[in-house]
């Protein structure tokens, strides 16, 4: 989770200087840490991450179609449902 966090601080620096493209790595990695680890964490931490996963989502939605990628955002979305 400190990773992930981490990665998640880091694009706002990318985004600040231009660097988009650095900002979209940052966040493809965040979220598949996140959305491996989401389902084991506690309601209250559930509650804090999920949040962050689906933003994370609406910001690799403008990735370039990529199998890995969009398998993982199916099985969140599939999981997310459940």
């Amino acid at each position: 989770m400190i990773l992930a966090e981490l990665l998640l601080h880091d694009p706002a620096i990318s985004d600040a200087v231009g660097e988009s493209s650095e900002a979209l790595l940052d966040y493809l990695h965040a979220f598949c840490l996140l959305s491996d680890t989401v389902d084991t964490l506690s309601d209250e931490d559930q509650a804090v991450y999920r949040p962050k996963l689906d933003l994370l989502v609406t910001h690799l939605r403008s990735l370039p179609a990529h199998s890995y990628v969009s398998e993982k955002m199916l099985e969140y979305d599939s999981r997310r449902k459940i």
